[in-house]
């Protein structure tokens, strides 16, 4: 067997260890980042796009505190253990969602950190666009970016933009209410042993 086919199986085998935590989207973050650790070993940096680690624990903050909307403010210890992310790291982010107008803070002792609109009027798209900036894969495609002179004779300007636009279609169909119903209805399966 192979080199890479010994990696594959390995992938495999790893997954279907661990595929009843795919049905959560915790548990998916958590397989995401772990097969990305697992990938890094076989696959050389910057050959693959992705969100960086503030946008990944940024999208699972928000979440974590759009689950309490309604209810009294969620403290950063709470969404630290929730979504175990590094509490350092997530300071940083939740000040990154307030200044985009995402999440307020709350102080005091029954302070925290809520929803600055409903979580069905926050998109995925607005949060990620909050965490990484702008999602267009190259900077040419902004109208003034003055970025090249070749933009009306580019081959690969269309593509781009397409892709620009197939992701922007995805992440502003989802919700933040809708990403919260699907985790509910998604069922948990736990072992005993």
């Amino acid at each position: 067997m192979s080199e890479s086919e010994k990696v594959e199986v390995e992938k495999v085998r790893f997954l279907q260890d661990f595929s009843p935590f795919l049905l959560t989207i915790t548990g998916l973050f958590r397989i995401v980042y772990i097969v990305h650790i697992v990938n890094e070993q076989y696959i050389p940096k910057g050959t693959y796009m992705h969100l960086s680690t503030k946008g990944r624990y940024g999208t699972r903050a928000i979440i974590e505190i759009a689950k309490n909307y309604g209810q009294k403010p969620i403290k950063r210890k709470e969404i630290v253990e929730a979504q175990q992310v590094p509490d350092s790291y997530i300071e940083n982010i939740l000040i990154t969602l307030k200044t985009a107008g995402l999440i307020q803070t709350i102080r005091g002792a029954h302070g925290g950190y809520r929803l600055a609109k409903a979580p069905s009027e926050i998109t995925i798209l607005e949060v990620v666009e909050a965490l990484e900036g702008s999602i267009m894969p190259i900077p040419c495609l902004e109208e003034s970016s003055g970025y090249c002179g070749s933009v009306g004779t580019c081959a690969t300007r269309p593509i781009w933009h397409e892709m620009y636009l197939a992701m922007r279609e995805v992440l502003i169909k989802y919700t933040l209410e809708d990403i919260i119903r699907r985790e509910q209805d998604t069922p948990v399966f736990a072992y005993t042993i």
